[in-house]
C-alpha cells in the first residue's frame, strides 16, 4: 500500500485470514485506510475464498465453524487450548477461573481494536500526499502488529514470531535513535531471555507470574508508540513554523 499497490495489498490480507486472530489489526488498518481499491480487493478475495470453501465443504460448514469457535474460546484444556501458554491472564488470575480470564481477555481485545483504530484514524497516506512520511507509516504498522499480538485472546507462542516484522520495521524507522538501540538490543537478547525464563517447550512452567514474551511485547509497543508520538510532535512543530 505504501507503494500504491492497493489491490495486491488487499488480496494478500485476504490470504492472511488463514490466521484471523493474527491479521485483525491490519484488517482494521485497511478498513480505515481510505483506499477503496485495497478494501475492494480484501472483500472480493474474501468472498471468493468463502465461495470456494462452501463449494468444497458444504453450506453447513459455517454453522459448524461458529459452534466450534464457541467451544474453543470458552473452555480451557480442550482442543489445544492451554491457558498457561496462550494467555498470561491465566497465570495472574488462575487457570480455574476460565470465565473471568476469557472476559478480561475480550475486554483487552476491545481495547486493542479501539487503539488500532485510533492509530489509523487519519487513513493510510499516499506517496504524493505532502503529509506522507514513510517513517510514520512503518511505525504505525509495527505498532498495529504488536497490539494485535499483545491483545489477541488466543495466541500460541509461535504466533509471536510475527513480532519479528514489527521489530524490523520499527528499527528501520527509528535507526540512529535511542529507541532503535533499545529495540536492537532487546531483539538480540529476547530469545535467550525467553529460553531462560520460560523454557524451550511451549508448555514449560514459567518462573515468573507473567510470561516474558508479554512483557517484551508491551515494552516494544511502548518504544514504538513513543517514537511515533515524537515524530508526530516534530512534524506538528515544523507545520506551525511553516
Amino acid at each position: 500500500m505504501d507503494r500504491g499497490h492497493d489491490g495486491r495489498a488487499g488480496g494478500l490480507l485476504a490470504l492472511a485470514s488463514v490466521k484471523p486472530q493474527g491479521m485483525f489489526g491490519m484488517a482494521i488498518a485497511v478498513l480505515l485506510s481510505r483506499r477503496p481499491a485495497a478494501l475492494a480487493a480484501l472483500v472480493g478475495w474474501g468472498v471468493a475464498l468463502v465461495v470456494i470453501a462452501t463449494a468444497v465443504l458444504g453450506l453447513g460448514i459455517w454453522a459448524s465453524y461458529v459452534g466450534f469457535l464457541g467451544t474453543y474460546t470458552s473452555s480451557f484444556d480442550r482442543l489445544s487450548v492451554d491457558p498457561a501458554v496462550m494467555c498470561t491472564l491465566a497465570l495472574l488470575v488462575g487457570r480455574d477461573n476460565s470465565a473471568l480470564v476469557n472476559g478480561l481477555a475480550y475486554v483487552g481485545f476491545a481495547v486493542g481494536v479501539v487503539a488500532i483504530a485510533w492509530v489509523w484514524r487519519r487513513g493510510w497516506p499516499r506517496r504524493d500526499d505532502p503529509a506522507h512520511v514513510g517513517r510514520d507509516t512503518a511505525l504505525r504498522v509495527a505498532l498495529t502488529i504488536v497490539l494485535t499480538l499483545l491483545l489477541s485472546p488466543h495466541l500460541n507462542p509461535h504466533d509471536d514470531m510475527l513480532a519479528a516484522i514489527a521489530v524490523a520495521l520499527a528499527y528501520g524507522a527509528l535507526r540512529g535513535t535511542t529507541g532503535a538501540r533499545i529495540i536492537g538490543v532487546g531483539a538480540m537478547l529476547a530469545p535467550v531471555a525467553i529460553l531462560a525464563m520460560n523454557g524451550i517447550a511451549a508448555d514449560a512452567p514459567t518462573i515468573l507470574p507473567i510470561r516474558l514474551p508479554t512483557v517484551l511485547l508491551a515494552a516494544l509497543a511502548a518504544v514504538v508508540a513513543a517514537g511515533l508520538w515524537q515524530g508526530r510532535s516534530g512534524a506538528s512543530t515544523l507545520e506551525r513554523c511553516a
